[in-house]
């Protein structure tokens, strides 16, 4: 709360935060402006404007769209992080994955196609004989 003004109190701005606590259970596509953080289980599409947090125990089954993601959980499907995602060493991902940097603990499980690097339209429009700023992979480290 910020203090008084003419004997009233205004609350302060929260930062918005989604949440799927943990044992529940969404079916369908989540939306947010702000940040999601996962601690029960999503079927679906996540999709954050800040970022994703999905938590040990935390399962997302669909694809995952936001800006920053941090996994210490599971996700099945899809990723893309257009600007940091790190992996936990608790994390599994069963997933094609895109982001412009990834941070991966020792000890997390990975299985997909991952593409890591710049991929604005710019970039892309580069031939692939010169483009030096993404790298497309097959893994799978466990």
């Amino acid at each position: 709360m910020t203090p008084k003004r003419n004997g009233t109190r205004t609350p302060l701005p929260q930062a918005t935060a989604s949440l799927i606590a943990k044992g529940a259970r969404l079916e369908g596509d989540l939306k947010s402006d702000g940040t999601v953080r996962i601690e029960g289980s999503v079927k679906g599409t996540v999709t954050a404007g800040k970022a994703i947090v999905v938590v040990a125990g935390g399962e997302i089954d669909g694809a995952l769209e936001t800006k920053d993601a941090l996994i210490s959980g599971t996700v099945k499907g899809r990723l893309a992080v257009s600007s940091r995602l790190e992996v936990k060493k608790e994390a599994v991902i069963v997933a094609n994955v895109k982001a412009t940097r990834m941070q991966v603990e020792y000890g997390a499980v990975f299985s997909g196609a991952l593409a890591v690097g710049d991929s604005s339209e710019e970039s892309q429009s580069k031939s692939d004989e010169t483009r030096t700023d993404a790298e497309t992979v097959d893994v799978a480290i466990a």
